[in-house]
């Protein structure tokens, strides 16, 4: 069974260090797939296994690339100083969900 902790969900590339660690780089493989590898068993509640030659034995997670470790962002904030006084503007993303009750509503349902 998994044991749940949200700090053990996250990213690492198991090809680290070999030739092919470039398939395995959490950032490209979040771009890319959408999902990173992660260590079986450690937390990440959409644990799935890896499939395909290089995920054999593999975990991966979707959750873990939104996390610490997954999709590099830059830094986006903006400063303007006039002396030592500083004006600084921080760009965050955010994610939200909601859950509506479409039974009297003409809202969409996804499966």
């Amino acid at each position: 069974s998994t044991t749940s902790s949200p700090t053990a969900c996250q990213c690492y590339n198991p090809f680290a260090g070999t030739a092919q660690s470039f398939i395995g780089d959490p950032d490209r493989v979040c771009r890319a797939r959408g999902v990173c590898f992660v260590p079986c068993e450690t937390g990440c509640q959409d644990e799935i296994p890896s499939k395909g030659v290089f995920g054999s034995g593999k975990c991966s997670s979707a959750m873990a690339c939104d996390l610490p470790g997954g999709k590099k962002e830059d830094a986006k904030f903006k400063q303007e100083c006039e002396g030592s006084k500083c004006h600084q503007v921080n760009v965050i993303n955010l994610k939200i969900e909601n859950t509506q009750n479409c039974l009297t509503s003409n809202c969409l349902q996804k499966n």
